[in-house]
């Protein structure tokens, strides 16, 4: 196998997999949680909500250390491929680490931080922190979908 057949299995897995959970995401935050929001008894649907949740964490995590594994080895190849990497694709590729590395840490806070607080929250704090977690699915889904956006730039230089 030569190193570019390595390097485009790397970028169509890595586009793939950000595309997934960029997809999830958008799915969550237009629909789901949207719905919940605008429901005259957003409560009543909160159990709903939390069984369809169940396990996706550990998919979720398993998708960042895909995604993890398939940016680095697009990184590298790319950089083995075309020696001396542009300064412009450096750049964008060090984008592209602060936007996954904004996705991660915000998943963290909204998975261990926020998710336990709505479980246990009480009603009259509810609205507050359904607030806050659709906050945190915003931002991941911007860090994502601009992280295809750099894949796209990044595959013109």
């Amino acid at each position: 196998m030569t190193l570019t057949t390595l390097m485009r299995i790397f970028a169509v897995s890595q586009a793939v997999m950000l595309s997934a959970w960029f997809g999830i995401m958008m799915y969550s935050i237009i629909f789901v949680q949207r719905f919940q929001l605008r429901s005259a008894e957003p409560d009543a649907v909160e159990d709903i909500f939390q069984q369809i949740a169940h396990g996706a964490r550990k998919m979720a995590l398993q998708t960042i250390a895909v995604i993890a594994v398939t940016g680095t080895g697009l990184a590298v190849t790319r950089a083995l491929i075309t020696p001396g990497p542009s300064a412009e694709w450096i750049v964008l590729m060090c984008v592209k680490l602060v936007l996954f590395l904004v996705a991660c840490a915000t998943f963290v806070y909204q998975s261990w931080w926020v998710w336990p607080k709505r479980i246990f929250a009480p009603p009259d704090e509810m609205p507050r922190v359904r607030i806050e977690f659709l906050a945190a699915a915003i931002v991941i889904a911007v860090s994502l979908g601009s992280m295809i956006a750099v894949d796209v730039l990044a595959a013109s230089v």
